[in-house]
């Protein structure tokens, strides 16, 4: 259904002529809104393609029109009445440099899914380190594109943080929200630095492999610590926001964002169980869980969300203290703990000598598609509650 509605939108866009830039015959105010509606198609395309990994309906080329300004005279123009955010820029200002992310992003997908790899009939690039390596010198100078366009974003746009921390970067600083700044510019701040770390958790996360762990100090290594970086400083932000302000309350695109951040953290902390931020990703988790609980007080998907998520990390906890007692057998007795057997007993195979983490999340759900297959959020089925449990979501009168 998606993909006709969006079809549909990049159909009519064509029939429409939108795809060129307009004539300038034509009323300044008409131009600027056609560039706005076309752009808009660009970003709905993009983001559904990156979702749920299927081929970009709109081709990339010059033939294109002008990005829409967001220039004082764009924004008298609009019709909209919000006063300058600083700097000439204005509430317009958020779109222009969001689709400028989008481009840059975009540019960074075809350029990695387009390589040709050599690899064998029917293998990935999980399945061979050397073809994950040379995805991950594919996507390294997209690295330094991507700081790039953050410094571009103007102090305005920016969200505050505490102890003098950078915006739009994972310095592990919270946000310093400000008391008297207009509620939609406060909005436009959080949105722009959560879609910055949320498509740079999409963009690398196929650089955490189960199969094909990469050489300590590669590039495939350092990509795939950006991207739990990335992760958890989304996590933090989410989490925080929530917490203190209602910016984010009932927008469900956050939780789709936090439940994809909280997939790859898991399947990070399984790879790289003994990596320095293993326990940052860790406490992460912990936070998304939280998030999880929050939506799920009136969404129900979420309230699913927060069930298998803890299941999950009872299982990757139980999974790290057991290999942790396997390296230190002198205290394996006391660091599990009775409970901890008891829950996670059923997803163990009979043979505790060849406990995996395949062997105990497989009963569940597959990791492997959650934290790493793109198409995987092609389905949420897998959230919605048991029928027999919706009654506990009725909606308040």
């Amino acid at each position: 259904m998606l993909d006709n509605s969006i079809g549909q939108a990049v159909r009519t866009a064509y029939a429409l002529g939108l795809h060129l830039d307009p004539s300038p015959s034509m009323p300044e105010q008409d131009r600027e809104m056609r560039r706005r509606l076309w752009w808009a198609v660009y970003l709905m395309d993009s983001k559904a393609g990156m979702k749920l990994g299927r081929p970009f309906l709109l081709r990339d080329s010059h033939v294109m029109p002008l990005l829409p300004s967001d220039s004082l005279e764009a924004a008298r123009m609009s019709g909209s009445a919000f006063a300058p955010i600083g700097n000439n820029s204005t509430w317009l200002s958020y779109n222009l440099h969001q689709t400028e992310l989008y481009i840059k992003v975009r540019a960074a997908y075809t350029s990695f899914y387009d390589r040709e790899l050599d690899l064998r009939n029917g293998q990935t690039i999980w399945d061979d380190r050397h073809a994950l390596e040379a995805s991950a010198e594919v996507l390294f100078p997209h690295i330094e594109i991507l700081k790039e366009w953050s410094n571009t974003v103007p102090e305005s746009l920016k969200l505050k943080r505490e102890n003098n921390g950078t915006p739009l970067t994972t310095d592990d600083t919270r946000l310093l929200f400000e008391q008297f700044a207009p509620l939609w510019l406060q909005r436009q701040r959080v949105l722009l630095e959560h879609s910055y770390h949320h498509l740079s958790v999409n963009l690398y996360r196929p650089l955490i492999s189960f199969s094909s762990k990469p050489s300590p100090g590669s590039r495939a290594e350092e990509i795939a610590m950006r991207c739990a970086s990335h992760a958890i400083m989304l996590s933090k932000i989410t989490q925080q926001v929530l917490v203190e302000t209602s910016i984010l309350d009932g927008w469900h695109e956050a939780f789709h964002c936090q439940w994809n951040a909280a997939m790859t953290l898991i399947g990070f902390v399984m790879v790289y169980p003994d990596a320095l931020l293993a326990i940052e990703a860790r406490n992460a988790i912990g936070l998304a869980v939280d998030v999880f609980d929050n939506f799920g007080a009136k969404f129900s998907v979420a309230a699913n969300a927060a069930k298998i998520t803890r299941d999950l990390c009872a299982k990757v906890d139980f999974l790290a203290k057991h290999n942790q007692s396997q390296r230190d057998p002198l205290n394996d007795v006391q660091n599990v703990s009775m409970d901890d057997c008891m829950g996670i007993s059923q997803g163990l195979s009979s043979d505790t000598s060849s406990t995996s983490y395949t062997n105990v999340l497989a009963p569940d759900l597959s990791l492997f598609d959650m934290a790493v297959d793109v198409d995987f959020w092609n389905n949420l089925d897998a959230l919605w509650p048991e029928a027999d449990n919706l009654f506990q979501f009725q909606p308040e009168i």
